[in-house]
């Protein structure tokens, strides 16, 4: 039996987390970093060797439904939205709206009762670190190019994504979760919305 996501309602406030998205440049970041704090990991983040994410957001059906083996192995905390046949510690509600900005005073039933709204698995993952009190969001792999292509070399299926429309979700949740800072720390990256900082500042 899974348990409501309000328990986990400002559990880490105050606190910096690290964003991990599926990019190539992922692979410029040492696992130092990205196991110093709090983590969220995405997709088919299975493929880093020697990274566990603390907590792992899959927004799409395809991910579990094509990585059925690698998806039931997984150690960390998993959030799916509702509605996935899938089993989760926690889930959440997708508000299928446009993006737009979300409330800054959250409450305990947010995530299950009015949902979220989101571009890519990213978004989905900022907004529910958000819900969790995070005061800094520290994002790596954080590519949005449209060549379809991931830190890892197989890919199975080629997707690609809009880098424009992307980059608006960013940018709103830029502007509604100040004063909370997300930083995009990549090594390389088209995202033009977040501020920019150099990695090796957080070993």
């Amino acid at each position: 039996m899974n348990s409501l996501i309000d328990d986990l309602y400002n559990i880490h406030e105050g606190d910096t987390c690290i964003i991990v998205a599926n990019g190539p440049s992922l692979n410029a970041i040492p696992n130092s970093l990205l196991n110093k704090f709090t983590s969220f990991g995405c997709n088919r983040i299975w493929e880093r060797d020697g990274f566990y994410p603390n907590y792992y957001v899959a927004v799409d059906r395809w991910v579990p439904r094509e990585n059925e083996e690698e998806f039931a192995r997984l150690e960390s905390t998993v959030l799916l939205p509702e509605g996935f046949e899938w089993d989760a510690e926690y889930y959440f509600r997708h508000d299928y709206h446009p993006m737009w900005v979300m409330e800054k005073n959250l409450y305990h039933g947010y995530l299950r009762e009015k949902g979220i709204r989101w571009i890519g698995v990213p978004h989905a993952m900022l907004q529910i670190a958000f819900f969790m009190g995070f005061d800094r969001f520290l994002c790596v792999g954080l590519d949005n190019t449209n060549t379809g292509k991931h830190f890892y070399e197989k890919e199975p299926v080629h997707r690609e994504v809009d880098p424009e429309l992307w980059d608006y979700g960013f940018a709103i949740l830029r502007d509604c979760f100040i004063p909370r800072l997300i930083l995009n720390i990549s090594e390389e990256t088209a995202v033009e919305a977040l501020p920019r900082a150099d990695w090796r500042n957080f070993v």
